[in-house]
């Protein structure tokens, strides 16, 4: 039955993850990631690239 043995996959999966969290990125992380691809110039680029497109 291979409809069983991806359930079963799937919900071993979800439980290791549910029952082991995975750690958060730092502080320092999450702003540097918003500031490299969140910023003005950034978006401003990804915007004129689909207006130019």
């Amino acid at each position: 039955m291979t409809d069983a043995v991806g359930v079963d996959a799937i919900a071993s999966r979800l439980q290791t993850h549910l029952t082991n969290p995975q750690p958060l990125p730092s502080r320092d992380a999450c702003r540097q990631f918003a500031t490299e691809h969140y910023s003005w110039p950034v978006i401003a680029q990804q915007v004129r690239q689909v207006l130019l497109a």
